[in-house]
């Protein structure tokens, strides 16, 4: 068939065709208008978490390598994606169907069947940003057009939007605090335990320093030393001395006596330098000692440092931790909260209407076309 012959055709037909379209249109109109439900949705955004570490679920993706596994994506998008996947969960679902009249809504006795209900009417997007766009879509029921109904369920549209952004706070500090009680409950048993060692170690040290009566062993050592050394020359000086008495005097004589007498005294301090007796020493282990009790006293010093310091690392991150498990802090920073829509998601009354014109008029189009030529066919045949 030519495009001139269709033309005519619908020329020919135009005002049964035009009645048909309007009619249906119209009626289209009316039953979008007077019947259909009224849908609502609402949007409520969310920033992307700031501090990574203390994003509470961001722990749960590991390191950054995983990062590198998916590709392209920034670490405040990934964890978006989680909170985002969180949010889709039934555990965030019961959380909202707790905290709203839901159930009543979807008329549903079994929550299972409101959760799986819920899910349904809910979109969750993660924008390239790492923005988290929630949104929610409750719809009125039938003949609701001029009642209260589509300004309650818009409302409760934007309420159900920000509860579930209640839901996913909660459920990620749950976890945090879960998280730091744990952590706290292992550091409070490495405190005790490093405590124990602490004490032993320092005990330890306690009963060395009185066994070789050591405080500052190196100024110690070193005013030790100068002793010796001062007791020393002076035994040489004395020893000088009885060698001159020795030429000029008589052996037998008081002097000499007298300096002989001094120089076994220098001598016998001097040797209590060297190795004193295990009851007599006053401040200095004998110098025969000193390179071993050195090795020793370092070691017990280091250990009593290593094991202080790691009780006031422990006793930080434990205060730390404790304070994380009680504290009471929103982890979801909004950018814009869900508020009631200015005109309804559904029906789109003209776009319905414009569509259901344009199928109506190709329906009674081809209609006329196909009884044309049927038409057409039978006059063919008589002839």
């Amino acid at each position: 068939m030519s495009i001139n012959k269709l033309l005519n055709i619908l020329i020919y037909n135009i005002k049964s065709i035009a009645i048909f379209t309007i009619s249906v249109m119209v009626i289209v109109l009316l039953v979008l208008f007077l019947i259909v439900p009224i849908g609502y949705t609402t949007t409520v955004r969310v920033l992307p978490p700031e501090d990574m570490k203390n994003s509470g679920l961001a722990s749960f993706l590991g390191s950054s390598d995983v990062s590198a596994l998916i590709g392209g994506v920034s670490p405040a998008e990934e964890i978006s994606q989680l909170y985002a996947r969180i949010a889709k969960s039934r555990s965030a679902a019961e959380y909202v169907l707790r905290h709203s009249e839901l159930q009543e809504y979807y008329d549903e006795e079994d929550s299972r069947r409101a959760v799986q209900a819920m899910q349904e009417d809910l979109f969750v997007e993660v924008t390239k940003e790492g923005l988290i766009e929630l949104s929610f879509s409750a719809y009125t029921e039938f003949f609701a057009r001029f009642t209260n109904q589509p300004d309650s369920i818009n409302n409760l549209s934007a309420k159900i939007s920000n509860l579930y952004i209640t839901a996913l706070d909660s459920i990620n500090r749950a976890k945090l605090n879960i998280k730091a009680r744990n952590s706290r409950s292992y550091i409070e048993g490495q405190l005790e335990d490093t405590y124990q060692k602490l004490m032993d170690s320092q005990r330890r040290l306690r009963d060395f320093q009185e066994k070789y009566k050591t405080i500052a062993l190196a100024e110690q050592l070193t005013a030790a030393i100068g002793n010796a050394a001062e007791i020393k020359a002076q035994i040489m000086s004395s020893e000088i001395q009885l060698k001159t008495y020795e030429f000029n005097a008589q052996k037998n004589s008081m002097d000499y006596q007298a300096m002989k007498k001094r120089i076994d005294v220098l001598k016998a301090q001097y040797d209590s330098l060297k190795a004193p007796s295990e009851g007599n020493r006053d401040y200095l282990p004998a110098f025969d000692e000193v390179p071993d009790i050195q090795l020793e006293f370092a070691d017990l010093t280091r250990e009593v440092k290593i094991y202080n310091e790691v009780y006031l690392l422990l006793q930080k991150q434990f205060f730390a931790e404790s304070i994380q498990e009680n504290k009471n802090v929103p982890t979801i920073e909004v950018l814009d909260e869900a508020i009631p829509s200015i005109k309804p998601k559904s029906p789109r009354l003209v776009f319905h209407t414009f569509v259901s014109g344009l199928l109506a008029f190709a329906l009674i189009s081809a209609l006329f076309t196909f009884k044309e030529l049927n038409a057409e066919k039978l006059r063919k045949g008589e002839k």
